[in-house]
């Protein structure tokens, strides 16, 4: 949605260019030339060269763009505050006001805006509307888990976020207990055939659209005359070393900063700083990722330069296929590692993982056949001067 100056180079005469407007209906993408008399109420006039144009429209875009992103905020705020308006016996707001300040944002509590945009936050809403829902007292929560696990189900939320909002649930609930001086048990994350059915639920919903498909480097290297050289370089970085697309931006930092390069056992070592794990000490958020193949071992050169720059997710999908998103890379790691022989475990450290189980669960491709690999696969190599 936005101006788009598209060039006339058969045109002789000035202005060589026509303005139009993108915008879309019913999903459609649909561009409207604008007569040349309307062009000074869009904020153009006729003197302009086709450079100052594109400018233009490039500034007019970009105001548009913050100022939707601004409604659309304002909007969820309203929802936020309406939400917090309603009055449940289960949720009181002096309790509430009290766990948020002693327990959840113990230490920033004075800082609202950094609470009220952080992801525990956003956890927090989401067990409030729970806690609406189910209507029970905190020391029923664990005897009555079965309310809580069908919610789950029925608004289909995946396993992972479940487990998070979770923990706040049991979090609250031992909070509202020691106030009133009742024992409290907390809930288990859902195992068995209550973890399947919600996983199942969330499977057959259309929230699944969003996790992004595997990209392998021969779907990659099909597409690469499509790609600019430094999104194309982004996204084959991703590919062989697994990394997410914050930290692959971050390897424009300066080197040894969040990022950097150290020889171990004969092999060269991308060293990189996961910003994500924020809960971890920060000596112990890093994560080593060794140059085992000379795919990877080609590609430190290129981060050393810093040639290369995230792709917009439009572009991967339109020139990859509609699953694919800047996660593609990543979501293809594992079993990229596995077909060359790496075993599962040093798979996952690489990924930065926290357990082999979220690498085998998330990570691995369900629809593509694992076959042994000899290991010999995986070569060994020696510094190469780089």
């Amino acid at each position: 949605m936005g101006y788009r100056i598209k060039a006339l180079p058969n045109k002789k005469s000035e202005p060589n260019y026509k303005i139009q407007y993108r915008s879309y209906v019913g999903g459609q993408r649909k561009d409207t030339d604008i007569k040349r008399r309307k062009w000074y109420e869009h904020g153009f006039n006729v003197d302009m060269t086709f450079e100052e144009a594109k400018e233009r429209a490039k500034r007019l875009n970009a105001q548009a763009k913050l100022k939707r992103e601004q409604e659309a905020r304002v909007k969820i705020d309203k929802r936020f505050e309406k939400e917090d308006d309603i009055k449940c016996a289960f949720l009181p707001p002096i309790l509430v006001e009290e766990f948020e300040s002693k327990v959840l944002f113990r230490g920033v509590y004075g800082d609202p805006e950094r609470i009220k945009r952080s992801k525990t936050m956003s956890h927090w809403r989401a067990a409030k509307r729970v806690i609406r829902a189910v209507q029970l007292d905190p020391s029923n929560y664990e005897d009555e888990y079965m309310a809580f696990y069908d919610y789950f189900q029925q608004h289909e939320w995946s396993i992972s976020y479940v487990e998070k909002v979770l923990k706040l649930l049991n979090r609250w609930g031992f909070y509202c207990s020691k106030k009133q001086n009742k024992a409290f048990l907390p809930m288990s994350a859902p195992r068995g055939r209550d973890r399947q059915r919600i996983a199942d639920a969330y499977y057959d919903s259309e929230k699944t659209k969003k996790e992004s498909a595997p990209l392998s480097p021969d779907q990659l290297e099909k597409a690469k005359s499509l790609f600019m050289e430094e999104n194309y370089n982004w996204l084959l970085i991703s590919i062989w070393f697994g990394l997410r697309p914050i930290e692959i931006d971050n390897l424009k930092s300066p080197q040894g900063k969040l990022w950097d390069l150290v020889e171990e056992s004969g092999y060269m070592v991308l060293k990189v700083y996961q910003s994500k794990l924020s809960n971890l000490d920060r000596d112990k958020r890093w994560k080593y990722v060794p140059c085992l193949f000379p795919e990877q071992e080609n590609l430190l050169e290129l981060i050393q330069e810093g040639n290369f720059k995230r792709p917009l997710s439009k572009t991967i999908k339109k020139h990859i296929n509609e699953d694919t998103t800047c996660y593609g890379g990543r979501k293809g790691f594992t079993n990229l590692m596995l077909d060359r022989g790496v075993p599962l475990e040093a798979v996952s450290s690489y990924l930065g993982h926290q357990s082999i189980d979220r690498t085998w669960i998330t990570y691995r491709d369900k629809n593509k056949v694992l076959l042994p690999i000899d290991e010999k696969k995986v070569v060994k190599l020696k510094k190469t001067g780089t």
